[in-house]
């Protein structure tokens, strides 16, 4: 049944149903902040319509490189 759900199912939706469901919950500024934050770097990095389902361990393994290369911007809290 994963399989199916995540067939249809793409970044953009996946991740405003994670905000909806578990993100918009938070009780801390921070933690809504950077689950926005995550959410965001998704989409932009696999584009709002790809399906979950059409992303492999070497699409996650790109991103995770992608990330770690980028530089750390530190805000003032």
């Amino acid at each position: 049944a994963l399989g199916l759900i995540g067939a249809s199912l793409n970044m953009q939706d996946a991740c405003d149903k994670y905000w909806d469901e578990v993100g918009s919950r938070s009780k801390s500024k921070h933690a809504k902040a950077e689950t926005k934050s995550v959410l965001a770097d998704l989409v932009l990095h696999y584009g709002a319509d790809v399906t979950l389902i059409s992303i492999t361990a070497v699409d996650v393994n790109k991103a995770i490189q992608s990330k770690r290369a980028a530089p750390v911007i530190r805000r003032k809290t």
